[in-house]
């Protein structure tokens, strides 16, 4: 369990994001959404609640647990202030229930948030692509249903240092594959 105070420092991180897209880190981005919808299935189980996966999942597990009222109204309208739209405002406001839930009791689960706001943090948001999935930094997530990311492999480390390096492998990759083809040197017999 976490201290009431939990709540108030989490709303003091979501103010302190920079909203501002960024290509820096697309990869770990990637890596933290499908963390996000790992975690969040695990929250919901199979229940597929109404906004899965954007949902309030803290309603889901104990509608009575809330933030603040007035510190939920100023998170959201920060963020919506910083040009978010729907359902970013709504992911951090959840991201505060998450704590005030995690301040009240121990939870079976690992945050569901953590990710999210990781991704938030290292680049901005996301958006949804006209073929209804989850975009970030242009790579299209499918919006699977919550049994179907029950499957998926937890990330390995949410340690910054960790997120860097596949990063910047991921990078390497990109590289490596864009480098051309040497042509044969003059006289080789090629």
């Amino acid at each position: 369990m976490v201290s009431i105070d939990g709540v108030r420092i989490r709303a003091e991180r979501i103010r302190a994001i920079s909203w501002a897209q960024s290509m820096d880190h697309v990869y770990s981005r990637t890596l933290l959404m499908r963390e996000f919808l790992r975690r969040a299935a695990v929250v919901v189980g199979d229940s597929g609640p109404p906004g899965w996966p954007f949902c309030d999942l803290v309603a889901v597990v104990d509608p009575s647990v809330r933030a603040d009222a007035a510190l939920v109204a100023e998170v959201a309208g920060a963020v919506r202030g910083a040009g978010q739209f729907t359902p970013i405002p709504e992911t951090c406001v959840a991201a505060l229930h998450g704590a005030r839930l995690a301040a009240e009791r121990a939870v079976p689960w690992p945050d569901p948030f953590e990710p999210l706001l990781l991704m938030y943090e290292r680049g901005g948001a996301f958006t949804f692509n006209g073929a209804g999935m989850i975009e970030v930094d242009l790579v299209g997530i499918p919006r699977r249903t919550p049994r179907e990311y029950l499957s998926v492999a937890p990330i390995a480390s949410l340690d910054a240092a960790y997120l860097d390096e596949a990063d910047a492998e991921f990078a390497e990759k990109l590289r490596a594959r864009r480098k051309p083809a040497v042509p044969p040197a003059a006289g080789d017999g090629s």
